[in-house]
């Protein structure tokens, strides 16, 4: 819901992308989406093993994880 984001900083979380599951951190929360998507909070998550940041991740998208790399 927007402005009540599922996940806070520090949460490992992962989502797929291109159909390879990314398990990382939560760097940023934009609890109120983002200039071009406002329906819904979106995050910055870090992807350790290949030193990434994919930023923008829409909340629909990303589910908890409680695996650390």
């Amino acid at each position: 819901m927007l402005g009540k984001p599922k996940f806070k900083l520090g949460d490992w979380v992962k989502f797929e992308l291109q159909g390879v599951i990314i398990e990382g951190e939560v760097w940023q929360v934009d609890a109120y989406g983002t200039f071009f998507q406002t329906k819904e909070p979106s995050y910055d998550i870090f992807y350790p093993k290949k030193n990434m940041l994919y930023k923008h991740m829409e909340e629909s998208c990303v589910t908890k994880t409680t695996c650390k790399p």
